[in-house]
C-alpha cells in the first residue's frame, strides 16, 4: 500500500467515529498479519478451541469447536439434540482447564430447572424416573436426596446461566452483546451461547413469519459473532434446529442413499445452513422404522448382551454436513444413552464387528460384546 493511501486512511479515522454508517476497514497488510499470527498458533498447536468428551467429534473438528464459530446441531424432534448441546456446555467447563467458561443458556423449550435434572441423570447414572420417584421408601429418598445435593455442589461451580423468558431475536442478541461485556471482554472469558431451538425465536413483528424470524436470528448472530472476533474476544454460538418432515418421507425410506440428513430437512434450511460455520446432525434411524440405514448397510439397533432382545440400544449417527475449515464427515456411529441423557461413543474395531454381525444375521441383528 502507497503512503498516500495510508495517509488519507489515518485522516478519516476522526470522520468514520463521526459518522453513523462508515466503518473502518483493514488494509491487506493487516489482514495479512492476522492469518499469519493465526497459522502460526495452529502449527503451533495453539489452536483456539473447546474440547468435548466425545473423541471422534474433536478429531473431525481438528481438536475441538473452534471459537468464533456458529455450530447448528440438527435432528428430528426429541432426537438428542437438548441432550448433545447440554453435554458440550457441561464439558465446555468441565474439561478446559485453563480457560473461563461462560455459558448463556437461552432455553426458550424447556424449564432450566428440567436441564439441570437431566444433568443430575447423566451425572449419577439414574433415569429421570429414577430421580423424581416419590415412592421410594424414606431411608432411600434421604441416600438419593444427599447424593443430589453433592452433585449440586459441583454443578453451582459452572458459570451456566438461563434466560427462560421467549424473546425477538434482536433482543436476544442484545442480551448476548450485553452479557458479553459485562461478564467476558474484560475477563477473556469464552462466552458459549445455546439458542433451543431457533424456530421458537420470537420476530420483531408479529406478522413475521418464521422464515423471516430464523432469517433475522442467524443474521443477527453472524454480527454478533464478528463484532466480538473484531475486539479479540471469543465466544460459540450453539444453534439447536428441528428436521422438518421430508425425512419421513416415503421416497427417503425407501431409498437407501436418501437416507443421510441433507441440507433441506432444516427449518430455515437457507439462513441456517449460510450462516453457520458447523452443521451437525444427530440421526436416530429407529424413528423411521427403517430395516437397515444407508446404502453401507449400518444397524439400527444393538441387542444386549444376554441375547435376551435384539433391540436394546439405538444406533446414532452423526453427519457433519458443514465444516468450513475442514472436510464433511458423513456417519459418525454413536449408541444412545437417553436414559442418562448421553452418548455413549463408538471405537472403530466394535463398529465394524457390530456390522459384521448385522451383516451375517441376513441385516437382522448384532448384539452387545
Amino acid at each position: 500500500m502507497t503512503q498516500e493511501l495510508l495517509t488519507i486512511l489515518s485522516n478519516c479515522d476522526e470522520e468514520i467515529g463521526k459518522t453513523d454508517g462508515l466503518s473502518r476497514i483493514k488494509t491487506q497488510k493487516q489482514v495479512i498479519d492476522e492469518s499469519r499470527e493465526f497459522i502460526s498458533d495452529r502449527m503451533a498447536g495453539k489452536f483456539n478451541y473447546i474440547k468435548t468428551s466425545y473423541n471422534n467429534l474433536n478429531l473431525a473438528f481438528g481438536g475441538g469447536i473452534e471459537t468464533n464459530t456458529i455450530l447448528t446441531i440438527a435432528a428430528m424432534s426429541s432426537g438428542g439434540k437438548s441432550t448433545l448441546a447440554a453435554r458440550i456446555c457441561n464439558d465446555a467447563c468441565q474439561l478446559n482447564t485453563g480457560r473461563e467458561i461462560v455459558v448463556l443458556n437461552f432455553n426458550f423449550e424447556m424449564l432450566a430447572h428440567k436441564l439441570v435434572g437431566r444433568e443430575l441423570c447423566n451425572m449419577m447414572e439414574v433415569s429421570s424416573q429414577e430421580l423424581y420417584n416419590s415412592k421410594l421408601p424414606t431411608a432411600d429418598k434421604l441416600l438419593l436426596q444427599a447424593k443430589i445435593e453433592e452433585h449440586y455442589k459441583s454443578l453451582e461451580q459452572y458459570d451456566i446461566f438461563y434466560v427462560e423468558e421467549p424473546l425477538s431475536y434482536k433482543t436476544v442478541v442484545k442480551n448476548i452483546m450485553y452479557y458479553w461485556d459485562k461478564l467476558c471482554k474484560r475477563q477473556n472469558r469464552t462466552l458459549i451461547v445455546q439458542i433451543d431451538h431457533v424456530g421458537i425465536v420470537l420476530g420483531e413483528r408479529d406478522s413475521d413469519a418464521e422464515k423471516e424470524k430464523i432469517d433475522g436470528i442467524m443474521q443477527e448472530l453472524n454480527r454478533a459473532k464478528k463484532i466480538i472476533a473484531n475486539k479479540g474476544g471469543n465466544a460459540i454460538f450453539m444453534v439447536l434446529n428441528q428436521f422438518n418432515r421430508n425425512i419421513e418421507s416415503v421416497e427417503r425410506k425407501q431409498i437407501p442413499s436418501l437416507h443421510y440428513p441433507q441440507q433441506s430437512d432444516m427449518f430455515g434450511a437457507s439462513s441456517v445452513y449460510q450462516y453457520s460455520d458447523y452443521v451437525l446432525c444427530t440421526h436416530n434411524p429407529s424413528k423411521l422404522h427403517l430395516q437397515k440405514y444407508t446404502e453401507h448397510d449400518l444397524p439400527i439397533w444393538l441387542g444386549n448382551k444376554e441375547r435376551t432382545t435384539s433391540r436394546d440400544t439405538e444406533f446414532i449417527y452423526w453427519s457433519i454436513i458443514k465444516n468450513r475449515e475442514g472436510t464433511l464427515k458423513p456417519v459418525m456411529p454413536m449408541l444412545s444413552n437417553f436414559k442418562n441423557f448421553n452418548f455413549e461413543e463408538l471405537t472403530i474395531e466394535d463398529f465394524d464387528f457390530y456390522r459384521a454381525e448385522f451383516k451375517q444375521s441376513g441385516f437382522a441383528s448384532c448384539y452387545r460384546k
